[in-house]
């Protein structure tokens, strides 16, 4: 599926294949289209704008999408310390998120979680913007960085080269055995000396801490010079069934060990 993005900043659309993307969007109050891969308006709209990136400057989904990120995730710490200082013992903050939850379909829910993991590892890059810090833009590329906390994040998304997202994807053999079933998200980025590796590996690390089920690490090709940050989330939760109605109607699911499957078929 296609999702055309309105933003309120730009006259012309954006275009996206990731389903975790344009929900944040939608979430942010944006209208959001939803077209099949077939749709001949979409190849139309792919079309003029590769015309018009030939010749014009334009700024990124991904940039305007981790820039909007961050200033939510900073909006957010805000209030969270001023409820905190008003009434230290109050939970209202950790109740909200699992209702807001219950009443979200099982892909919504599977789409939320992949979604914050990115959100997070973005937000966790930020984290190293110093305040007062003036970026320089690339040479290449006329358009200006924003001043911190948005300037470092936006450089390392011009030098995002792509991001996949795999749905139940392969486990690594470096994955942990409590994880059955899990989504993975794949951010490739461009060599450029303003790309630190240290930087992203202790965004993943931190990201990781943040909540269970989540696995990453960094790749570097030395023959390219791409960086690889690669995100795994354990979605197990939205996927298996939960309980509820009728038991004796329902056939059990078998569940497996790693490396363990149905028995084979045998026809007769």
């Amino acid at each position: 599926m296609y999702y055309l993005i309105h933003t309120t900043n730009h006259i012309r659309p954006f275009l996206t294949t990731h389903n975790f993307i344009a929900q944040d969007f939608c979430t942010w109050g944006c209208r959001v289209d939803v077209h099949p891969h077939e749709s001949q308006y979409i190849a139309e709209i792919r079309r003029r704008e590769k015309e018009k990136n030939r010749t014009e400057w334009r700024v990124e989904l991904m940039e305007i999408w981790a820039r909007e990120v961050v200033i939510r995730k900073k909006q957010e710490r805000e209030r969270r310390h001023q409820i905190q200082a008003i009434a230290p013992t109050s939970n209202v903050v950790q109740q909200t998120a699992p209702m807001a939850q219950e009443d979200s379909s099982q892909e919504e829910r599977r789409t939320a979680v992949v979604g914050n993991l990115v959100q997070d590892f973005v937000d966790s890059i930020a984290a190293f913007d110093k305040f007062g810090t003036t970026h320089t833009p690339f040479p290449m590329d006329p358009r200006p960085l924003p001043a911190s906390p948005l300037g470092l994040i936006s450089k390392y998304m011009r030098l995002l080269r792509i991001i996949r997202y795999t749905s139940n994807a392969p486990l690594p053999t470096w994955s942990s055995p409590d994880v059955l079933i899990a989504d993975q998200v794949t951010l490739e980025f461009r060599f450029h000396e303003a790309l630190k590796k240290e930087h992203l590996v202790h965004a993943v690390n931190k990201t990781i801490c943040k909540d269970m089920g989540r696995m990453g690490r960094v790749e570097r090709d030395t023959n390219t010079g791409v960086t690889k940050v690669v995100l795994f989330v354990d979605v197990s939760d939205c996927v298996l069934p939960q309980g509820g109605g009728d038991e004796e109607m329902r056939d059990p699911v078998p569940v497996y060990e790693r490396g363990e499957g149905p028995p084979p078929y045998v026809d007769g």
